[in-house]
């Protein structure tokens, strides 16, 4: 199956976002007490850049034409990620204002390591379940 051309930047998203959390999560690894924090906080600043744009694009875009899509299967699927998925911005940016921009991520890095789980679990599971189920409908119908 191939991909369609509206489709090719958000599987092209998804591998930025996967390989910035690789990264994100590679840092988190070796973070202690002595570790500088700039290369950790560089890391995130470019994920959120990326996040944003993204969900921003499919939030406000992607998903809004689907659930009007004529195909009932693809519009079905996409209002039942719609309603499943949603919050995960808020949930992110509020992460984001409790841990990295208070500097608490410094002072409590077991905290904030279990607090990147917590944030990158439902984020991974977002775009897995994307890759898996929803852009290969998208691709189908194009």
């Amino acid at each position: 199956m191939s991909v369609s051309p509206t489709m090719v930047r958000f599987h092209s998203q998804h591998a930025d976002l996967y390989g910035l959390i690789e990264t994100i999560q590679t840092l988190l690894r070796g973070f202690t007490a002595d570790s500088p924090a700039a290369p950790l906080r560089e890391a995130f600043h470019q994920l959120s850049a990326k996040l944003r744009l993204h969900l921003a694009l499919e939030d406000d875009a992607l998903y809004p034409r689907l659930v009007r899509h004529s195909d009932a299967r693809l519009r079905d699927r996409a209002q039942q990620f719609q309603a499943e998925m949603s919050g995960l911005r808020e949930t992110y940016e509020t992460f984001l204002r409790d841990w990295l921009h208070s500097g608490r991520f410094a002072q409590d890095r077991s905290g904030f390591a279990l607090a990147v789980s917590a944030v990158f679990t439902p984020l991974t599971a977002r775009l897995r379940r994307e890759d898996a189920e929803l852009y290969p409908l998208v691709d189908q119908a194009a």
